[in-house]
């Protein structure tokens, strides 16, 4: 009886200890953008998402993105694809938090939009989705109520092409 009490002391102790791990080495880059960067990206996504067409990021936002995944590569020793990896999962790790305040503004949850592309399997998301995958996946949000009108699609589509981003940008990453 005893063992089985201490073995759940030792396993309780062990949890923070995990829980307080360094970050992962792909968020340094993310770390060193200064509030104009990220307030450059926020602009960029805004006029992105006004005008609905090609995407497009000024240099205030890449240069800074650029320069910190060369520092973060040359101190971390990251290959070329890393540092790609890291500054795209920097640059959209902010953007991502401007398009999800848009969607709650247009009356859309964001969470049953995660919702919705985690229909997908996780081994899938880890790759550039095709225009299949996006068709299932707002089949899913029209089913659900998520997706209420096709004005709405652009929005919901750049959301779901960010999180998939983030998720490629993680899988190409971790490639060693």
């Amino acid at each position: 009886m005893r063992s089985k009490w201490v073995l759940a002391v030792l396993l309780a102790l062990a949890v923070p200890a995990t829980a307080q791990a360094a970050p992962a080495p792909i968020d340094c880059v993310l770390d060193k953008l200064d509030p104009a960067t990220r307030s450059a990206i926020a602009a960029d996504v805004r006029a992105n998402l006004e005008q609905q067409g090609e995407q497009s990021y000024s240099e205030a936002s890449r240069t800074p993105i650029t320069n910190a995944s060369t520092q973060c590569a040359n101190a971390l020793g990251w290959d070329e694809n890393r540092r790609t990896a890291a500054a795209k999962y920097a640059l959209v790790r902010v953007a991502v938090d401007i398009v999800r305040a848009a969607l709650t503004v247009r009356g859309i949850d964001p969470d049953r939009v995660v919702r919705g592309y985690q229909v997908v399997p996780p081994q899938r998301r880890r790759a550039e989705l095709g225009k299949e995958d996006y068709e299932f996946v707002a089949s899913v949000l029209v089913a659900n109520g998520t997706l209420k009108n096709a004005a709405d699609g652009y929005l919901v589509g750049n959301y779901l092409g960010m999180l998939n981003l983030i998720d490629v940008s993680e899988a190409a990453f971790a490639v060693p």
